[in-house]
């Protein structure tokens, strides 16, 4: 079942991964800017291993369309900052198997994850996944 939007059209997953980036960018924009810095800050080579530790952090208590939307505001704010090469591995990595593999159960490296739970209904303290 689809939901309707506002302008009768149906909403479609592009439509939730933009509502969940207006999210982020309110209530955590300093974290995307935090994690954009550190992903300048590496060398290419150690870029990967960088954003894939972000996603582990994601998927404890996030679903893959927060996942997928915070690296978008990462590759954004990246951009944004003229740094256009890191902006660009990031989208390779968003767009690699090995991102939404972490988000599948058994995909992930973690010793043992969290239950999943929808993004509309995970706490508000987006801060617990950047201590």
């Amino acid at each position: 079942m689809t939901q309707s939007r506002n302008d009768g059209r149906n909403a479609t997953p592009r439509d939730a991964i933009d509502e969940q980036k207006v999210q982020i960018r309110r209530s955590c924009g300093y974290i995307v800017a935090r994690e954009a810095s550190d992903l300048m800050s590496k060398s290419p080579l150690n870029r990967g291993p960088a954003m894939k530790k972000i996603a582990e952090r994601l998927i404890d208590s996030r679903s893959v369309l927060f996942g997928i939307a915070f690296f978008e505001c990462v590759e954004d704010w990246l951009f944004d900052h003229g740094q256009n090469t890191s902006a660009e591995a990031v989208r390779r990595y968003l767009n690699s198997p090995k991102f939404l593999t972490l988000f599948v159960p058994g995909g992930a490296t973690t010793s043992s994850p969290a239950p999943r739970t929808s993004a509309r209904h995970a706490s508000p303290n987006t801060m617990m996944l950047f201590d």
